[in-house]
C-alpha cells in the first residue's frame, strides 16, 4: 500500500484536528504525479502528517498545533520547534486515507470545496473563495503558484484517522 509524508501548517493541522480540512490542493511535483498515478490504479493511498514539534524522544512529543497562546518567544520557538519536514515518521499522529485524486486549475474550486480546504469561515460581505484565497496565497507566493495564477493542482480528498500510519491495519 502506497505511503506517502504530507506537510501540514500549523493552521491546517488545527483544521484537521477540527474536522475542518478534508481535501488539500497541491502543486504538481514527482511525488503528486505518483500518488494521482497509483491511485487512478486503484492502489489505496495513506499519508502520514507532518507538522511542527519537539520530536526529541519517543513517548515525550510536543506538536506545535498543540501550543497554547502562552508559547515561548519567537526566538525561543525557533530553537525549540522542529519543522515539520523533519518530523519522523514515528511521531505522527494523524493519517490521511485519500478517497479521491484529481487535477485541475486552482481557480475552478467551488466554495464547498474552499471550506473543506480548511478555509476559516469568512467574515461578513466576503465569500469562502475569498478566504481560501488568502490561504493559498499565505504558503504559495512564488510566481506561477500564486491564486492569480491559476496553477494546476492535484486535489486530494480524504478522511482524517487520529493514529500513527504504522499502528492502521490494513482493512481501515
Amino acid at each position: 500500500m502506497p505511503q506517502y509524508p504530507i506537510l501540514m501548517a500549523e493552521a491546517m493541522v488545527w483544521a484537521l484536528l477540527e474536522g475542518r480540512k478534508r481535501q488539500s490542493r497541491r502543486i504538481p511535483t514527482a511525488t503528486w504525479i505518483k500518488v494521482e498515478r497509483e491511485f487512478r490504479r486503484g492502489a489505496p493511498i495513506r499519508l502520514w502528517v507532518r507538522e511542527a514539534g519537539n520530536f526529541r524522544r519517543r513517548g515525550e512529543v510536543l506538536y506545535r498545533a498543540d501550543a497554547s497562546s502562552e508559547a515561548p518567544t519567537r526566538a525561543r520557538i525557533r530553537r525549540e520547534w522542529t519543522p515539520s519536514i523533519h518530523m519522523p515518521r514515528w511521531a505522527s499522529r494523524l493519517t490521511l486515507l485519500v478517497t479521491e485524486v484529481r487535477s485541475e486549475r486552482l481557480r475552478t474550486i467551488r466554495d464547498a470545496d474552499c471550506e473543506v480546504e480548511g478555509a476559516t469561515r469568512p467574515g461578513p460581505g466576503a465569500s469562502w473563495r475569498e478566504a481560501f484565497r488568502e490561504v493559498w496565497n499565505t504558503y504559495h507566493r512564488r510566481s506561477g503558484e500564486r491564486f492569480e495564477d491559476n496553477p494546476e493542482v492535484i486535489v486530494l480528498s480524504f478522511t482524517v484517522s487520529r493514529r500513527n500510519i504504522d499502528t492502521l491495519t490494513l482493512a481501515e
